[in-house]
């Protein structure tokens, strides 16, 4: 009896000992989820530009609100856009119910006599937050394009000025009689606005890192991280790559061994949860972003004029000056530009046009598919490495019984495509190895599209160190012939993560070389808009007609 007594007692010490150690586990179990689902809150806050701490996430900057907005206001590419610069002075910390409502904005005809081609239509649209209250500041994202009805391709952009207090005024050009349809599309409201620029303000992208390869003197590779900078990293733990002829800064974390080698090999590596960020409340694909707003959709009636329509010398004269102001239109599917009629490339024009010339593409992938095409279409075999892998590499050709020359060179870093050090030589330097020239040599060149997860000072301050060596190349050769392809619209990507980023930036282009001295500007944007381009490479007859507008200046 008593040794069954001890035997039960013993049984249920265990049991209880079996309880306490679950017990135990369960609440070890709950503390680490605990743990974890703190940490990764945090980390999806800070993915999802909540700025909330003095942190530094690995590749980013986070600060402090106050003191991001400081560094805002100072930065140089703001003071091109006044509306944005006043909606960040003025915004007060937003809510959710504070962003602009597509479904409660409203564009609004200013009056509605009866129109004739040749004139302006105007329209305003008014901006309501989600709780129906009219906005008190600018820097919505819209595009609002006046398109013919009946006709697919046929339209004009509208110029769309901010009044910094939520009303915009929108002007259009009419060009056509009959039927046209107005077409407002919220593209971001200015609070995700303020977020993209929060979220693309450092001098290392958000979501890549770029993953380079050194050669140590005992011919061992060490990876390490390259970027524009490291703000977070002293000095003596970084190696500067930087262009040794011009300055344009480029910076590797320091290998283990200390030796800042040279670099046989670089490429992307991407963290595409931090790149894809439209599950966002500021970013919801067909809630607040990319949607046209109340009274899009309106209907106009336009009489033919005794005068045929003339580009108005007023949005002439403020093409260099204002960024809304519209590059040109579409009608009767030809694009039309700063007044000037183009046709789409052919392979009869292209080969007329070539010969006896000598061309330079330079810039990145986008311009990298005119010099196939002139390559493809001239028949000019081209002289590069055979690696397939290469595909950013110096390329060179030449085809004597047309006398004419093709070349293409990309970009320096940041560029994305892999390879080692020399397929990505800087514009500058590039610029500065053009020997020979004279009439009959054409340099293009286009740039931005991989700047687009940095600050825009960055950008601002490549393209200044680009038109200094034009300047220089114009100088040693006046008879050359200088173009600054634009950026055009686009569905976003990972890596070009919205088109308003690609609009700043094409914005900064245009307003650096415009008006430039020997240097012609090719807009695109608007042409892109109008055609509804989704492509970062475009096709088809979008693409033939870019390299139209380059031939309207050459032949």
């Amino acid at each position: 009896m008593l040794t069954s007594i001890n035997h039960s007692m013993r049984q249920l010490s265990k049991n209880r000992q079996n309880q306490y150690l679950a017990k135990f586990v369960l609440v070890f179990m709950v503390l680490l989820y605990l743990i974890y689902a703190n940490y990764y809150a945090g980390v999806e806050e800070n993915i999802r530009f909540k700025i909330s701490s003095e942190k530094t996430l690995k590749g980013s900057r986070i600060l402090l609100e106050d003191k991001l907005r400081t560094n805002l206001l100072s930065s140089s590419w703001i003071k091109l856009f006044p509306h944005l610069e006043h909606m960040v002075e003025s915004r007060a910390k937003l809510t959710a119910e504070k962003i602009t409502s597509p479904i409660n904005t409203v564009v609004k005809l200013i009056d509605r006599k009866t129109y004739k081609t040749g004139e302006l239509f105007n329209a305003t649209i008014t901006a309501y937050d989600e709780l129906g209250y009219r906005k008190k500041y600018g820097g919505d994202f819209f595009m609002v394009t006046l398109g013919r009805q009946s006709y697919k391709n046929d339209g004009v952009s509208c110029e769309v000025y901010d009044e910094k207090n939520g009303s915009y005024h929108v002007t259009c050009f009419l060009l056509w009689p009959g039927n046209a349809v107005l077409r407002v599309v919220l593209i971001h409201p200015s609070e995700s606005i303020y977020e993209l620029m929060k979220m693309y303000s450092s001098e290392s992208e958000w979501g890549v890192r770029m993953e380079a390869i050194m050669l140590n003197s005992k011919q061992e590779n060490e990876r390490i991280v390259c970027s524009i900078g490291f703000p977070e990293t002293r000095s003596d733990e970084l190696c500067d790559l930087s262009n040794p002829t011009h300055g344009e800064k480029w910076t590797c974390l320091k290998p283990s061994s200390g030796e800042c080698s040279n670099i046989t090999w670089m490429q992307k590596v991407a963290n595409e949860s931090k790149l894809l960020f439209w599950d966002n409340k500021y970013f919801r694909d067909g809630y607040n972003s990319y949607i046209e707003i109340k009274g899009s959709g309106a209907a106009i009636r336009v009489q033919d004029s005794v005068n045929p329509p003339m580009y108005p010398p007023i949005l002439n004269r403020r093409v260099g000056v204002d960024p809304s102001t519209p590059t040109g239109w579409v009608l009767n599917s030809r694009w039309n530009f700063f007044g000037r009629g183009i046709h789409n490339s052919n392979t009869i024009r292209l080969r007329q046009c070539a010969a006896g010339k000598e061309f330079y593409f330079i810039g990145d992938s986008t311009l990298r598919l005119w010099h196939s095409y002139f390559a493809q279409v001239l028949h000019i075999k081209q002289e590069a490495p055979t690696n397939p892998i290469l595909y950013s590499q110096p390329q060179d050709g030449y085809k004597e019984d047309i006398n004419t020359s093709i070349h293409y060179r990309a970009h320096g870093p940041p560029m994305h495509n892999p390879g080692p050090v020399w397929v990505r030589p800087f514009i500058t330097d590039t610029l500065d190895s053009i020997k020979n020239g004279g009439s009959g040599t054409y340099v293009i060149i286009t740039i931005g599209l991989h700047f687009e997860l940095y600050d825009a000072d960055i950008f601002g301050e490549r393209i200044r160190m680009i038109k200094t060596r034009i300047k220089s190349l114009l100088s040693r050769h006046p008879g050359i012939k200088v173009f600054v392809k634009g950026l055009h619209h686009h569905e976003h990507t990972p890596l070009c993560p919205t088109s308003w980023i690609t609009y700043r930036y094409d914005v900064m282009l245009r307003l650096e070389f415009v008006n430039m001295k020997g240097v012609v500007f090719l807009p695109m944007w608007d042409f892109s808009v109008l055609r509804a381009n989704k492509d970062l490479h475009p096709q088809g007859d979008i693409f033939t007609t870019q390299i139209g507008m380059f031939l309207s200046y050459i032949c």
